[in-house]
């Protein structure tokens, strides 16, 4: 059983500078934040690129699409009406 240290914070800036590793459960982080203020040679996971992903559902939803995870259905709205048209709004 592998123990390390953990540390929980709010922002990418309280990111200590001791820090090898750093890895996150929401998306709502700004990877750009994130990379400024990782230590010099520390790791990240998922990776930028997953979390890159994770924020735009569209891109989210297409690679389940093709990774054959199952989603629910979607498409592209092209105009406002296609909104009220086609959404249920809550």
């Amino acid at each position: 059983r592998l123990r390390v240290p953990t540390t929980w914070i709010e922002t990418p800036s309280q990111i200590p500078s001791t820090t090898e590793c750093v890895t996150v459960e929401s998306e709502f982080l700004s990877p750009d934040d994130l990379r400024a203020a990782l230590p010099r040679g520390a790791r990240f996971a998922p990776g930028f690129q997953a979390l890159t992903t994770l924020q735009d559902k569209w891109e989210q939803k297409k690679l389940f699409q093709r990774l054959g995870i199952s989603t629910a259905p979607f498409r592209t709205l092209d105009s406002p009406a296609d909104v009220r048209d086609r959404c249920v709004l809550k």
